[in-house]
């Protein structure tokens, strides 16, 4: 959430026409908020915001409502997927839950980072439209191309993000076993396995890597020398993962549903994530062909600048605007 969130408030602490409080659980840690977002920002206790008066709106960007504001709210929902793909445990399903609900039924203004969430959120708790806006995901200035040195001695495809089925890494390596069964490519993933794509990644037949834990600069570092970038998911919000990558001029290969023909545009190749044979075919060409490699790597280079930024926090902004005219 911090990867979408932090550059925005990075730019509304540098405004001088918005005074910006950081609402948190433990105000003892004032300086470490300071350091990630900026010295002019204040940061207070969740507590203050039931206090009428003390704000003119309050964002909650954490898909939904965890506490109370008696401000206008502006509440970012990401997704319905704590709906569509519910939490096993009845407690962890609540938990997931119940602040979308208490979204739904307080919040002044609804944004969310999708055309396609929109349609979802209105779709499922029969929303309003003109209640819910859209603020489109943009990659923060850190994810930009570069010249970074490959940590592998043979090209690689890399994937990021393995919590769910829904993303669909089991497939992603059939896929990949299938498109370079020489071994002279290796698959890469970025994050820790679940049961099933662990127990398939020891049955690889290709070269494979598990980095459970990279910090921000060793991720850009993948983004920027893999050959190619692979999000398969049956379902995303928007994917940040595909436009991260596309921003450090990565070529991205994604699925053709969901957000994700939103987020990587003409700039990336999409694919049905059912298809295995066009997964194979596809993941061959963008890494095979230099000609094509070279294409995707520069549009990609191109869709994502720092007009991007500015096009999402104008789009705040006016979500912002919006809770005020909704509460009227």
């Amino acid at each position: 959430m911090g990867r979408y969130v932090r550059p925005i408030l990075r730019s509304l602490a540098n405004r001088p026409d918005i005074t910006l409080t950081l609402l948190v659980r433990e105000p003892r840690d004032a300086p470490a908020y300071r350091a990630i977002v900026s010295e002019r920002i204040d940061v207070a206790s969740l507590s203050a915001a039931r206090t009428g008066g003390s704000y003119d709106r309050v964002w909650y960007p954490w898909n939904g409502m965890r506490f109370r504001s008696r401000a206008p709210a502006l509440v970012t929902i990401n997704d319905d997927f704590a709906f569509a793909y519910p939490a096993r445990g009845v407690v962890a399903r609540m938990r997931e839950q119940r602040p979308i609900r208490r979204a739904v039924r307080s919040a002044a203004h609804i944004a969310t980072i999708s055309a396609w969430s929109r349609e979802r959120l209105i779709e499922r708790f029969a929303l309003q439209p003109d209640r819910i806006s859209v603020i489109p995901l943009a990659p923060d200035a850190f994810f930009s191309p570069g010249a970074d040195a490959s940590p592998f001695g043979e090209p690689f495809v890399l994937a990021v993000g393995t919590g769910e089925t829904r993303k669909n890494t089991v497939f992603l390596i059939d896929a990949f076993e299938r498109a370079f069964p020489a071994g002279d490519v290796r698959f890469v993933l970025v994050g820790d396995p679940e049961p099933d794509v662990a127990a398939r990644l020891r049955s690889a037949r290709v070269p494979v890597a598990t980095l459970a834990r990279v910090d921000d600069t060793h991720l850009r570092g993948l983004y920027r020398t893999a050959a190619a970038v692979a999000v398969p998911s049956l379902a995303e919000g928007f994917g940040l993962v595909a436009v991260e990558a596309q921003a450090c001029g990565a070529a991205v290969i994604a699925a053709s549903t969901s957000a994700l023909p939103e987020a990587v545009g003409t700039a990336g190749v999409t694919v049905d994530p059912h298809d295995g044979d066009a997964w194979r075919d596809a993941l061959r060409s963008l890494v095979r062909d230099s000609a094509e490699n070279a294409r995707y790597r520069a549009l990609a280079t191109a869709r994502w600048t720092a007009a991007s930024h500015e096009r999402m926090l104008e789009a705040v902004l006016v979500a912002l605007e919006r809770t005020v005219d909704d509460r009227a």
